[in-house]
């Protein structure tokens, strides 16, 4: 793995590793979670776990957390599933002391650099919306396609305020 520095972050050896390991997601996630969650007033899980499912490395398909780190605190973390050719980026969450290093990017290029190394034809970043939101992010990527809901996928088209 190739290390990625960014604003000081450094993902974990660990980084890509699925977590089996971790079925449900551990209190410190859970905590982490919370705090993340904070931000937002609608269509808010309840639990990561109630978000992931009972089993996020086998249902609906393979899964992997992406880790960031600052020393040994876990700051961001997001979930990426696999596919036969294509990857999807699931949920992402992060520490808000830590919004300033922008770690919902920082863990895209993470998953970004994952599905190259393991030989993945195309990565979907989730979900944005047309209007302003918190998943503006996404939209600072040049190359983007959007899917119009009749079968096709087009270039995403940016208006001045995305």
């Amino acid at each position: 793995m190739t290390a990625l520095l960014i604003a000081g972050l450094k993902p974990t050896a660990s980084a890509y590793h699925c977590h089996q390991e971790r079925i449900p997601p551990d209190a410190y996630r859970e905590d982490l979670f919370d705090l993340h969650k904070q931000r937002f007033t609608e269509n808010v899980p309840e639990s990561l776990k109630v978000f992931l499912g009972p089993l996020p490395n086998r249902i609906p398909c393979a899964n992997s957390e992406v880790a960031l780190y600052d020393g040994s605190q876990l700051i961001a973390a997001s979930y990426l599933d696999l596919g036969a050719r294509s990857v999807s980026s699931v949920y992402g969450f992060f520490h808000p002391d830590h919004a300033w290093r922008s770690p919902g990017i920082a863990t895209m290029l993470l998953e970004i650099e994952y599905a190259q190394q393991q030989g993945y034809r195309y990565y979907y970043p989730g979900y944005a919306f047309r209007e302003p939101s918190h998943y503006d992010y996404k939209k600072q990527f040049a190359a983007l396609e959007t899917y119009d809901w009749s079968g096709r996928w087009i270039a995403f088209q940016r208006s001045h305020k995305s």
